[in-house]
């Protein structure tokens, strides 16, 4: 019995799906920047002290994947890895600063929701982008290894 080669499509190749990645990144993080100042309004509105460490933490892990990204240009694990690691960073401090806000929210029930609500649509919209940012990673890593074991066979 024959066995049946399924060829990935033309368009479904490692390099494309890294600059499919590095625009998911430059988007995420430019978007992230400037809209910082809805992260800084809820900053503003809560009573919780380490609210702004996340808050930068998560600005400054954005940069440095926007930076992470500029390096993209050539398919390597150690590159790959690295930007899953920081995409990885960047969806937990994400997640950590809406935790904070979800628990101001519960000890402040004056506090001014609509503020809170700005900043966690931004905040779901890059930690949904990083996490599509890490799957095309993956998926481009897992492509060029199966084409580099083509080759060799």
């Amino acid at each position: 019995m024959k066995k049946l080669k399924i060829e990935p499509r033309k368009w479904v190749q490692p390099d494309s799906l890294v600059m499919l990645t590095r625009i998911l990144v430059v988007v995420y993080s430019v978007m992230n920047l400037i809209l910082s100042n809805r992260h800084i309004n809820a900053l503003l509105k809560l009573q919780n002290e380490i609210c702004g460490f996340y808050m930068f933490a998560f600005v400054l892990v954005g940069l440095m994947m926007l930076f992470e990204a500029s390096r993209m240009k050539e398919l390597r694990l150690a590159v790959l890895v690295r930007g899953i690691v920081i995409s990885a960073l960047e969806i937990l401090m994400g997640s950590l600063l809406l935790a904070i806000y979800r628990e101001g929210r519960v000890l402040d029930p004056t506090i001014d929701e609509s503020v809170l609500v700005k900043s966690e649509r931004v905040i779901w919209t890059v930690i949904i982008l990083a996490f599509l940012a890490v799957c095309t990673e993956v998926a481009a890593f897992v492509l060029e290894q199966r084409k580099r074991k083509r080759e060799k066979s």
